[in-house]
Order: structure tokens, then sequence, then C-alpha cells
């Protein structure tokens, strides 16, 4: 599946490969092939089941967790808050859920 903001990207180079495999342009449909291939594995939107418990903090992204901490008072927030950073590769899924209630800050 892919994530609807990416179909115009898988799209495109997709109809670029096949209006140069008309004019017989054997590189450039190659090319526009891998493109639209890329941009597919990039935008891809695999299957989550959602866990329903309270008690869990699920990562709202694939990647490596380089900074999970709790912060006190901030100028933007007046109370106790999390703090999760995510480092995401190129290969990793680029889609952040919201596995817990509450606000996104």
């Amino acid at each position: 599946m892919i994530h609807r903001e990416g179909i115009p990207w898988v799209f495109y180079p997709l109809l670029f490969s096949t209006t140069t495999l008309i004019f017989k342009k054997r590189r450039l449909t190659i090319a526009g092939l891998m493109l639209s291939s890329l941009n597919a594995y990039f935008f891809r939107n695999p299957k989550r089941e959602a866990v329903l418990d309270p008690e869990l903090i699920v990562s709202p992204a694939d990647g490596k967790i380089i900074l999970c901490r709790i912060e006190e008072k901030k100028e933007w927030y007046p109370g106790t808050l999390w703090r999760v950073g995510i480092f995401m590769r190129l290969w990793d899924v680029h889609i952040n859920r919201s596995p817990v209630t509450g606000k996104i800050l």
C-alpha cells in the first residue's frame, strides 16, 4: 500500500516510462521505472496493529530512538512531558503516527 501523498511521485515516473517505451527509449524507460519503484518503496504504508494499552507508549515512527527523556516546564508548555527523538534512515517507513492519547506539541 502506498501513502496517498506518494501516489503522484509513483504515477508520474511510471507515466514517463510508458511514454519513453512508446518512443523506444530504453534507458529512459528503465530510469523512469527505477525512480517509480524507489518512490513506491519510500512512500510505502504497511498495515500496523494498534496497541490499545494505556500503560504502553509505542514509537510513533520507524527508526532508531536517539533521545527519550522527561522534560519539565518549558516556555511553550507548563507541565511535564516526554521528549522522544527518532532518527529515520532512508529505508525506514517515513510516516509518523500518534500511538498514545494526548497532544503532540
